[in-house]
């Protein structure tokens, strides 16, 4: 009976944690739209579905060639689902990223809802590296350099902006390095615009 109980909520387990697990990488992967808990776990059992598809093979194999009662059993069912949820994952979250599917849609004539929630969002998902005006809802002018080190937050009430070097711009257009600056915080609801450059030689 203890078996046959193990038997049911393992096997429920492999079924139902991929889900969660693909749902978590998209997350990280794409900023992710705010639904309540039921679209949530629709989201994980669909995506469970998806991956128990996609490695079907690989379980078939386990269960028909590797008896039950070896531990191979058990270690090799659970390496699958760990695995193939993180590859299967991170595979839907690049092609999502890339926009492959939107582009594809779009050349049949269609108008698909973009993934990324907010302009927010669309912008700094890209993870590149680029030069910034932040114009604030005061008038200053904050110009700097979001690379690698900076942070957009994608908490979609709070649209903090950490740019890692600050820079001053001078009447011909020259940006220079401010010296000794270790970055600076500006707090999402005193930004009013942000301008983004890429290319080109700014910093100095």
């Amino acid at each position: 009976m203890v078996l046959e109980n193990f038997n049911v909520v393992f096997y429920t387990g492999i079924f139902l944690l991929p889900g969660y697990i693909i749902k978590s990488i998209l997350d990280c992967i794409i900023p992710p739209r705010r639904h309540n808990d039921a679209t949530f776990y629709l989201f994980c059992f669909f995506f469970s579905v998806l991956n128990c598809a996609v490695w079907s093979w690989a379980y078939v194999l386990v269960l028909t060639k590797i008896s039950a009662q070896s531990i191979w059993h058990w270690i090799l069912l659970l390496l699958i689902t760990l695995i193939g949820s993180a590859i299967f994952g991170t595979v839907i979250g690049y092609i999502l990223q890339k926009g492959w599917i939107m582009n594809f849609l779009s050349k049949l004539e269609l108008k698909p809802i973009h993934p990324c929630p907010t302009a927010w969002d669309f912008c700094f998902s890209k993870q590149q590296s680029c030069w910034v005006i932040v114009t604030l809802m005061s008038g200053e002018m904050i110009s700097g350099r979001y690379a690698t080190k900076s942070f957009a937050s994608s908490d979609i009430d709070k649209h903090d902006l950490y740019l890692e070097d600050v820079y001053t711009i001078n009447e011909q257009s020259v940006w220079h390095h401010i010296d000794g600056n270790e970055g600076v915080l500006i707090l999402g609801e005193s930004i009013k615009c942000i301008e983004f450059f890429t290319g080109g030689n700014y910093g100095k």
